[in-house]
């Protein structure tokens, strides 16, 4: 599917937590084939869900997935968490045109903007100098930032439906739209029978 076909939001059901584990590790694996985009220009992954939806539980398997051992909580009072993901070679049978050797490692920082009293807050705080080349911006609570964050490549949208969650996903720029065609043909490829 090319990036013209791809449609603006796409939702899936993941009606397990191993679901939401496997979309995390999509994710991961979207890094891998789209290194050399990310440190050209950065992403920026805004999730959004009311409490318990399942943003830090998709963050968290999405570094796991990058072999991140440690805990990964939310930083809700500490509004960011940096790490630093290591890139592991491209599988040759998913390599894009693009070189991806000379990238080893990005920063992914997660933020958390739950107790924002106003988007003034992210100005204020220096945040944006977070943003850009080399970095991963995974942003829960992004609508307490207001206009003044950047624009996302990739949303998620996280709600409780059943005993699972639903996730809406959207891109908002041409690097989104290729991350997100990436981490769908990965989720549903590892699908169970």
């Amino acid at each position: 599917m090319s990036d013209a076909q791809l449609p603006v939001h796409i939702a899936r059901v993941l009606p397990t937590p191993a679901d939401t584990d496997r979309l995390g590790r999509a994710f991961a694996s979207m890094c891998e084939v789209h290194a050399p985009g990310i440190a050209a220009h950065g992403l920026q992954v805004n999730l959004s869900g009311e409490l318990g939806s399942g943003k830090t539980s998709l963050i968290r398997a999405w570094l796991r997935g990058f072999g991140v051992s440690g805990p990964v909580r939310s930083p809700s009072f500490a509004v960011l968490e940096p790490y630093l993901v290591s890139v592991p070679r491209p599988d040759p049978a998913r390599q894009t045109t693009l070189d991806v050797k000379n990238v080893s490692s990005l920063d992914f920082y997660h933020f958390d903007f739950y107790r924002f009293a106003d988007s003034s807050e992210f100005a204020a705080a220096g945040f944006r100098d977070q943003f850009g080349p080399g970095r991963i911006c995974a942003i829960e609570w992004p609508e307490k930032a207001g206009e003044r964050l950047p624009t996302a490549d990739v949303s998620i949208a996280l709600a409780v439906e059943d005993a699972g969650r639903r996730v809406t996903l959207g891109a908002g720029s041409d690097l989104g739209r290729a991350c997100l065609e990436s981490v769908l043909k990965e989720f549903d490829s590892t699908a169970a029978a």
